[in-house]
């Protein structure tokens, strides 16, 4: 059975799983679903539209599934916010339910958001990705697995962070940051995230074949098109220069350049 405090607000509508743990003076609403082993602190509040997974944290003042911060959005539809298993999320943070009732805002497993970051409506963050407080990730945003998010960055809408990036503290991104980078600046890349992938068991081989990928499209004297081309005729047994190719491919926003002006890291 759950464990509710008696000063909490739990409507009788809400689904609550075994173990479920509720503090003092949360709110859940009618309609949203917690899972098992699931603990919901103090003065958290957790709307309707709000699908939380199993083993979860959820800190003082955190709160989940509320209306998006659109303009024209209609309150009336029914939009949601699914949280997968084993995140933890910290004071104050706000996560927003989509706008779109067929994608819901969607927050993968075994994340660790930190207090007062802000997750807008249609995000998709994948899983074991940390964001930093008070980061600031603006709506339609996408965010690949094992990527680090610093303290007070902005993300713009409509952005892609491709997996195992590094996004520096207070570094401002409006274009897309592909995958296995780091980004220390406005809209620009440093050097290879080579500490995240040594941390992921990724071989010698592996981070040497995402180095040359690197060299190929940010140190070189060519254009995109013809560093995409040169790409295309590396030999890539492990499938990283293929990701980082689709991913360049599939860019709307364009990605972010070459901070040519900064001492290279991690190279």
């Amino acid at each position: 059975m759950a464990k509710i405090h008696p000063t909490a607000i739990v409507d009788p509508q809400a689904e609550l799983g075994p173990d479920v743990e509720v503090g003092p003076y949360a709110i859940i609403e009618g309609g949203a679903v917690i899972g098992e082993g699931t603990k919901i602190y103090a003065h958290a509040y957790i709307s309707r539209y709000t699908r939380l997974g199993c083993h979860c944290l959820v800190h003082v003042g955190a709160v989940l599934g509320t209306d998006p911060q659109s303009i024209n959005f209609d309150p009336n539809l029914d939009t949601y916010v699914e949280i997968g298993d084993n995140n933890v999320i910290r004071e104050y943070v706000t996560i927003h339910r989509s706008t779109d009732p067929e994608i819901p805002t969607k927050v993968g497993n075994h994340n660790f958001i930190m207090a007062q970051s802000h997750i807008a409506h249609d995000v998709q963050v994948c899983d074991h990705v940390t964001i930093a407080n008070n980061a600031m990730i603006a709506g339609h945003v996408t965010i690949g697995s094992h990527s680090f998010i610093s303290g007070g960055v902005p993300i713009h809408q409509f952005v892609r962070i491709g997996e195992y990036c590094f996004l520096s503290g207070w570094c401002a991104v409006s274009m897309d940051v592909p995958p296995f980078m780091i980004s220390q600046g406005p809209n620009t890349i440093k050097a290879v995230n080579v500490v995240a992938l040594k941390r992921a068991n990724f071989s010698p081989e592996e981070i040497e074949e995402i180095r040359k990928a690197f060299k190929c499209l940010y140190r070189s004297n060519s254009t995109l098109k013809e560093a995409l081309e040169e790409l295309e005729k590396m030999e890539s047994p492990h499938g990283h220069i293929k990701t980082l190719i689709e991913f360049i491919r599939d860019s709307k926003r364009g990605i972010c350049k070459y901070a040519k002006n900064s001492a290279a890291i991690q190279m």
